[in-house]
């Protein structure tokens, strides 16, 4: 068992970039072999084993006797939970909770796409082998969407989906992200999904579909509902945005309340 491994790396494959993380041994085994099973059941569609190629980034666990915080003039009180000890190893701790290392692996992850991609708030499905993906602003549906659909069209993802360029094809892909979703029965792994439509969760129009052609418009869709990491990063990244919409042509506006079943019956006729 892993909890029983002192000094046991793992891998995460996220998005084709592979993180490792080292537990170390600890004096209260209770807390480590607790963090290790919420952390190996919530993760375990994106580990992988080590197949000697380079680590894109290393999270080490170590366990802190004296947890250090900080305060500030209002009196409150912060718990430090994570050190930057290069531009490619973060050391964190027992104490933390999985939410935090939430919060780790999004700065990482979010860290490694700046020349690659972005984290868009979306839901997706897969129809005919490629990614179908729903966005829009909070409480638009994206969560139904795709709920309605996966009697028949398996769904990926209800909350964020990574879209990133592969250098190797020249292409953009969908990849599953590691965060943590409100539709816990969504399976997880490192696949990659060719991307087919991108549609905009809409109900103003009377039409199940219609098609985006304004690159303005698109722009300003797409950027609003991108996960955005600091001041310096984000520049970077808006320019993957610029430059997937420059390569990509397939958006719509979709009246997701239409009658699912039509909306089944459509989708699967768009290749």
């Amino acid at each position: 068992m892993l909890e029983n491994q002192p000094d046991s790396p793992v891998y995460l494959l996220v998005a084709g970039y592979k993180i490792k993380i080292t537990f170390g041994s600890a004096d209260f085994r209770f807390f480590r072999k607790k963090f290790i099973t919420e952390f190996t059941s919530l993760y375990s569609g994106f580990i992988t084993k080590n197949n000697n190629s380079n680590t894109s980034y290393e999270i080490i666990f170590t366990e802190k006797p004296i947890i250090k915080t900080l305060r500030n003039k209002k009196k409150e009180q912060f718990i430090v939970y994570f050190e930057q000890l290069n531009n490619k190893i973060i050391r964190t701790f027992y104490h933390i909770s999985i939410f935090q290392f939430q919060l780790i692996l999004k700065y990482i992850i979010l860290k490694l796409l700046k020349n690659s991609g972005f984290v868009l708030h979306a839901s997706a499905s897969i129809i005919n082998n490629k990614a179908f993906i729903f966005t829009g602003p909070k409480n638009i549906g994206k969560s139904t969407t795709v709920r309605l659909l996966n009697s028949k069209f398996k769904a990926i993802a209800d909350d964020s989906v990574i879209i990133k360029k592969e250098k190797e094809s020249n292409n953009f892909f969908c990849y599953q992200t590691p965060f943590l979703e409100k539709e816990y029965w969504i399976k997880k792994s490192t696949n990659k999904y060719l991307i087919s439509k991108i549609f905009f969760l809409d109900c103003k129009y009377k039409s199940l579909i219609k098609m985006i052609k304004n690159k303005k418009t698109i722009i300003s869709l797409l950027i609003n509902q991108t996960l955005l990491p600091d001041k310096e990063r984000s520049k970077l990244q808006l320019k993957r945005v610029l430059e997937f919409t420059g390569y990509f042509d397939n958006f719509y506006y979709l009246n997701h309340y239409d009658n699912h079943e039509r909306l089944t019956k459509y989708l699967s006729k768009l290749v």
